[in-house]
């Protein structure tokens, strides 16, 4: 039997080598057909360890926000790119609201919104004027909800 350790995680590094001995564990007492709830425990604490912790109170949600980038575009509009509670966003934002209301998404003066989960690594939603993916979870939602409200007044001042 393995030797009981105390594992203790301080970094970003720590926790993926941890994550992976304790799985490499996993893999050699399934092979021994021995697996010790200390085996399990390490597991759970490294995932636990890894796995993002979700924001769901809006304010919190926006004091995550990010803008990474923005740059004009011929068209009038400006990509802004960023990060906002655990999802990385690339949206074309106008001054002024569009002619055709269903360009927008909201009216927010978002044309275009994408966003992807980092937890997942998967596309959470896409707007490019019209829903091409819908949010895929809620806090996607809230995310794109957040998003709308306030992105254009951010990039624009108004």
């Amino acid at each position: 039997m393995p030797a009981k350790r105390k594992t203790t995680t301080t970094s970003a590094n720590d926790a993926h080598a941890n994550l992976l001995r304790a799985a490499q564990e996993l893999l050699a007492a399934r092979q021994d057909q021995l697996l010790t709830a200390l085996d399990w425990n390490d597991l759970e604490n490294a995932v636990a360890a890894l796995s993002p912790v979700r924001l769901t109170d809006p304010v919190e949600m926006l004091a995550t926000l990010k803008i990474k980038k923005n740059f004009d575009r011929r068209c009038g509009g400006t990509w802004v790119t960023g990060t906002i509670a655990g999802h990385t966003f690339s949206a074309l934002v106008f001054p002024e609201h569009a002619e055709c209301e269903s360009y927008e998404l909201d009216r927010s003066r978002i044309s275009k919104l994408w966003l992807k989960d980092h937890a997942t690594g998967l596309e959470a939603a896409n707007f490019d004027r019209g829903w091409d993916r819908t949010p895929t979870t809620d806090t996607a939602q809230q995310v794109v909800d957040l998003l709308s409200a306030g992105l254009a007044e951010t990039v624009f001042g108004k």
